[in-house]
C-alpha cells in the first residue's frame, strides 16, 4: 500500500521566514551559483512574485524542482506559461 503525497506541503512559519531571508541573499548574489530567484506573474493579481529556487542541470538540460509540490509559484508558472530566472 503506497501513501499518496499531498499536492502541496505548506511551509511552517520558520520556513517562510527562512525563504524570505534566503531570497534576499539570492537577490544580493550571496548564494550558491545554482540558486536563482524565479519570478512569475500571479495568476489572480497579475503582480510579479519571486521565490528562491535551485536550478538543477542533468545531462545538459536544466530543471526547476519544487520539493514542496505544486507551490504557488508553480501554479502561477503553469498559468503564465513562462518564468524569469534572476541572479545578481
Amino acid at each position: 500500500m503506497s501513501a499518496h503525497a499531498p499536492d502541496f506541503r505548506e511551509p511552517s512559519r520558520v520556513e517562510r521566514i527562512f525563504n524570505k531571508v534566503f531570497g534576499l541573499l539570492v537577490g544580493l548574489g550571496l548564494a550558491p551559483s545554482y540558486t536563482y530567484l524565479v519570478q512569475v506573474r500571479g495568476r489572480k493579481t497579475g503582480r510579479v512574485y519571486a521565490a528562491p529556487v535551485n536550478l538543477l542541470e542533468i545531462g545538459g538540460r536544466r530543471f526547476l524542482v519544487a520539493p514542496r509540490g505544486r507551490t504557488q509559484w508553480v501554479r502561477n508558472a503553469e498559468a503564465a506559461g513562462e518564468v524569469v530566472l534572476e541572479r545578481s
